[in-house]
């Protein structure tokens, strides 16, 4: 998951290992039949219902809430910007300029699995 390469650099590791724990647990089961697209409100809503009948703590469900927020919002920044995933890794808060509701494309991060790919052309 593309998300966890991205996060894993902007935070603590043991805040990695539990945020991960969560989102693997609770996040992706929910995620892992359903095209981003097709998850309504009514969807999050059930699968919040689903979590409070095994008990889990409000503040737990607040914590995968916010996880989940964080999920859809990268794949909104893609989807309305029409930008690739090595595009939206690269952009820091200086590439995002929120009075003029603009976003500067200048880097693009790209993982490189083998030397021949690099000369295969890289797209951003």
């Amino acid at each position: 998951m593309k998300y966890k390469e991205y996060i894993r650099l902007r935070i603590r590791e043991s805040t990695t290992a539990s945020r991960f724990s969560m989102i693997d647990r609770h996040i992706l089961p929910f995620l892992k039949k359903k095209l981003v697209s097709d998850i309504s409100p009514a969807d999050v809503a059930a699968r919040q219902n689903e979590m409070l009948l095994k008990g889990l703590s409000n503040t737990y469900l607040n914590q995968i809430n916010i996880y989940l927020k964080a999920i859809f919002s990268y794949f909104e920044i893609l989807y309305y910007t029409d930008m690739r995933e090595g595009a939206l890794l690269a952009l820091t808060l200086n590439d995002i300029n929120f009075r003029e509701n603009q976003i500067r494309r200048r880097a693009c991060l790209i993982s490189v699995l083998s030397i021949s790919a690099l000369f295969k052309g890289v797209h951003c």
